[in-house]
């Protein structure tokens, strides 16, 4: 990577006000300089795969004047990669994995990953809307989960009609806080990247994704993220330059983290037709706690009302 590349997307910045009323953030303008075309060069310590084609029908319900013929059709919209969760699953199980600050000497309890498992989880998503867990959940001896319920409107002042609305969801005291803006960098490009190759011009595609980042510390911080591309128009593409969205997701995962943040949707729309929803969960939540990526709320506030389902 570029120095000049590096300190243009550290130059990521916030300024927010928080209106504890509405529990909402104030707009937040982030920005970089603006850099052109550019590409990111690979860096060894990230590594990133593919879980499924396609994102649950039941995801678009509820969305008005959506344009349904650009969705995959029925019985074909979800198909997990085999190839690719069995990378993920390898990974997972390498020696070196340790994610959680409270198991860094636990490694046989880390290393228990399956193919089924991580297929069982993944099938949730087709039919299981209501898979979210209780308020300072002990999901899995010690992994304790707490539900938060703030809304960043995020903007970029190159590009105003990016706009990205951030719901953070859950949380955890015991999780491992990733430290390194390079790491921000490398999930925000991947995730830019997966979502403008799941926004087609003749298909809302939708997919999901793992990432996964080896910091110095010794520790893997490791994400699923499903990407569900919508549009009210004829065509499900996007203009909005992949770097800029790049530096939307950086943002958003560097919020996330000083918050010990563990899952999240941003919500990109870019002043037209084309909006994208896209789920971002730490590898964690599903483990210990069978989190269903899809049921990740999106764009609002009105997620967790009832018993047992009440806000922090």
């Amino acid at each position: 990577m570029s120095q000049r590349l590096f300190l243009t997307l550290v130059n990521i910045i916030a300024a927010a006000a928080f209106d504890t009323a509405a529990n909402l953030e104030a707009p937040v303008e982030f920005g970089l300089i603006d850099i052109g075309n550019v590409s990111f060069s690979a860096d060894p310590r990230f590594t990133s795969g593919h879980l499924t084609t396609g994102a649950p029908l039941v995801v678009y319900q509820g969305k008005t004047d959506i344009n349904t013929t650009l969705l995959p059709y029925p019985g074909s919209d979800y198909q997990p990669d085999l190839e690719g969760i069995q990378a993920f699953v390898d990974k997972m199980n390498s020696p070196h994995y340790d994610g959680l600050a409270t198991r860094d000497y636990d490694l046989e309890g880390a290393q228990s990953v399956t193919v089924a498992q991580v297929l069982d989880l993944l099938a949730m998503g087709r039919t299981d809307r209501d898979n979210l867990g209780y308020k300072r959940d002990d999901c899995n001896n010690g992994y304790w989960h707490n539900f938060t319920n703030k809304l960043f409107r995020a903007y970029n002042r190159i590009d105003e009609k990016l706009a990205s609305n951030v719901l953070q969801f859950t949380w955890s005291l015991a999780t491992s806080v990733l430290g390194e803006m390079s790491g921000y960098i490398q999930l925000g490009q991947q995730s830019a990247a997966n979502t403008k190759a799941a926004s087609q011009p003749h298909q809302c595609a939708g997919r999901s994704d793992w990432l996964n980042y080896d910091a110095s510390d010794g520790k893997c911080y490791t994400y699923w993220v499903g990407v569900a591309p919508w549009t009210t128009g004829p065509n499900c593409d996007t203009t909005a330059r992949e770097d800029l969205m790049a530096s939307a997701f950086a943002f958003a995962y560097e919020t996330l983290n000083q918050v010990k943040g563990t899952s999240m949707c941003v919500s990109m729309t870019h002043d037209g037709t084309w909006h994208a929803d896209v789920r971002i969960a730490r590898w964690e939540e599903a483990q210990f706690c069978g989190i269903n990526l899809w049921s990740i709320p999106c764009d609002d506030a009105n997620f967790v009302y009832g018993p047992g389902h009440d806000e922090l």
